[in-house]
């Protein structure tokens, strides 16, 4: 079978690799390589440092173009397997949009109640354990991350990986999203950079505790890595007056999977707002 490469991820190794299929799904194919997982996708699915989004309209299901164990081969603009033939050469590269300017403090707070709204509307029906039993945990992470204390936000983080269903735990999308939303806001600050720093290095020193798929983006979490969806909701959370967008975006995010969504979207929310700025005295509503 002949397909096509749309998008290509920024780490995805150039202009040679050699892989293994690690799992396979319908619209998905994971291939382990060098210590890291590239990810093959069907045509539509966001794009992340990691992923080769394949072009077309037509509906391929991947478990019919590979088997696990199959050996994945790049050499410059082909990847070749057993049974598939990919053309890389009109592949454009994916990178993360620029970081915006950002908004006033109130605007930040407008647009985080926003997709608050939008996330507690959804999860009535699509509750993980981060919005159930973990609720209280992750609170605690985001107040630890307020007062910059790295140790008992370590402490309570690391009970977070590996906790839920799925190929992805609840605990990690959170995580995940968590550090998107500090990695957003760390700026020129040598003491967010420094928390980032310890904290990151510690929840990759405890990936091993989840599962590989789930483990890969967290390691690529802690090195300021994230999917499309989570760039594209962040970056409009701190920058937009367009509320109809916040919520779309907000929406877009939240649909992923069957909870990750719901999941990334609150740690995301929580990193915001543990490192949004303080109102400057002349700005600071009477009722925030």
């Amino acid at each position: 079978m002949e397909l096509r490469v749309r998008r290509i991820g920024y780490l995805v190794p150039a202009p040679t690799f050699v892989g293994t299929v690690q799992s396979v799904y319908a619209r998905a194919c994971n291939v382990a390589s060098s210590g890291s997982l590239l990810t093959i996708l069907a045509p539509g699915i966001a794009d992340a440092p990691t992923t080769l989004v394949l072009a077309g309209d037509r509906v391929v299901d991947l478990r019919a173009c590979f088997r696990i164990r199959d050996r994945v081969v790049r050499r410059g603009s082909h990847v070749t397997s057993p049974r598939v033939d990919i053309d890389l050469a009109y592949a454009a590269s994916w990178q993360p949009g620029a970081r915006p300017i950002m908004a006033g403090r109130a605007q930040i707070a407008a647009n985080l109640r926003v997709a608050a709204a939008r996330l507690a509307a959804r999860i009535d029906d699509h509750a993980s354990v981060v919005h159930r039993e973990g609720r209280e945990m992750c609170t605690r992470v985001g107040q630890a991350c307020r007062e910059r204390d790295v140790d008992t936000a370590l402490l309570e983080a690391v009970g977070l990986i590996g906790w839920g269903e799925g190929l992805t735990p609840a605990g990690d999308d959170f995580l995940v999203g968590m550090l998107a939303g500090l990695d957003a806001l760390v700026a020129d600050s040598a003491v967010n950079a420094a928390f980032m720093t310890r904290f990151g290095a510690g929840l990759k020193a405890h990936a091993h505790r989840t599962t590989e798929i789930a483990a890969h983006y967290l390691r690529l979490a802690t090195g300021g890595h994230f999917g499309a969806d989570v760039h594209r909701l962040r970056n409009v959370l701190l920058s937009s007056s367009d509320v109809a967008r916040v919520a779309k975006l907000a929406d877009d995010a939240l649909a992923i999977g069957a909870t990750s969504g719901c999941d990334q979207v609150a740690g995301v929310l929580a990193g915001i707002f543990a490192w949004l700025p303080p109102y400057p005295p002349d700005e600071r509503p009477d009722d925030d």
